[in-house]
């Protein structure tokens, strides 16, 4: 009985550690969400960033649309988690149509997938009106082949420390141990691929719900910053490779990931008619550019902005 007690108690002191180590760990602003596993809360400060009146990246939007506002929402992934994306954006649709209202706002969020975007555009933005929606992903949907048994929302260690319907020292020792290094297979090849369905069934309902409100869609391909001839940068991405090659995959496979995401997103395109953006080829490949092997500095951002932004002026005009 002792022994047993002792162990109750060794048991309950570890969980009240990992709940206090996860809790110091989780960014500020973090809200724990079953359908799309993160949002923020509306005006928290994330690092350096203020977020709206709804928990993303931009303008507000809960106040009621003004008269011929063109209000654009921005999906994807960590790559659009950016204000000189989303200011880009609106630099260059205010530049090109001066006399119209412009609201830019980007819901995208660090390890967003396709699946998480569809969800959080069909059940949660809608209601905010948009005009338009440019998606601009194509890197996380790798950890559907790194981890080959998920299907929706990806494990991506993040914990709700609040709540108790998951033991997190359990949680803890499955994500961290089982599946990044046990389970995981970061190394996979062309016939590992099944990103790219998932990415395609995600697209066309997105674009099928759009459709219903009268949303134009643009699509982009993904860049990413290999091959380069900088050295430097070159040497970043590899040394970077053990840090994410759980959810994007070993460099190799993650390019190939994404070479098939962007060949995906052009055949839906072409499929739907609809605008695809070659952002992958308006980047150049060098560390002006590019932080890693997906980010992007302030002025890869402005290219994507404003490329993004055209594929916008694009659609709306058809």
């Amino acid at each position: 009985m002792l022994c047993a007690a002792s162990i109750m108690s060794c048991f309950i002191a570890a969980e009240i550690l990992a709940r206090i180590l996860v809790y110091r760990q989780t960014p500020t602003g973090m809200i724990f969400a079953d359908d799309i596993v993160y949002s923020y809360a509306p005006h928290a400060q994330v690092g350096d960033i203020v977020m709206n009146d709804i928990g993303c990246i931009g303008d507000d939007v809960k106040q009621p649309k003004r008269t011929d506002e063109l209000r654009v929402l921005l999906l994807g992934e960590s790559t659009s988690f950016s204000v000189q994306y989303v200011n880009s954006v609106r630099e260059r649709l205010k530049q090109v149509l001066p006399e119209r209202p412009v609201v830019v706002f980007s819901c995208g969020r660090p390890r967003y997938t396709s699946f998480v975007n569809r969800i959080n555009f069909e059940k949660h933005l809608l209601q905010y009106h948009p005009d338009a929606i440019g998606l601009y992903m194509g890197i996380n949907d790798n950890i559907y082949n790194s981890f080959p048994w998920l299907t929706d929302s990806p494990s991506i260690g993040f914990f709700d420390w609040k709540s108790g319907r998951q033991l997190l020292t359990w949680a803890l020792f499955k994500h961290y141990l089982l599946e990044k290094h046990l389970w995981s297979r970061p190394g996979f090849g062309v016939n590992d691929l099944r990103s790219p369905g998932i990415v395609r069934t995600n697209l066309e309902q997105m674009i099928a719900t759009a459709a219903t409100k009268q949303i134009k869609v643009v699509l982009s391909t993904f860049a990413v910053a290999l091959p380069t001839e900088d050295a430097n940068l070159s040497t970043h991405v590899h040394d970077e490779e053990p840090i994410m090659e759980h959810f994007w995959g070993k460099v190799d496979s993650t390019l190939l990931g994404v070479t098939a995401h962007n060949a995906t997103l052009a055949a839906v395109a072409t499929a739907r008619a609809l605008p695809l953006v070659d952002v992958s080829s308006a980047i150049p490949h060098d560390g002006r550019y590019f932080v890693d092997i997906c980010h992007l500095t302030d002025a890869g951002n402005r290219i994507l902005g404003s490329k993004i932004a055209d594929g916008v002026i694009s659609s709306i005009s058809q």
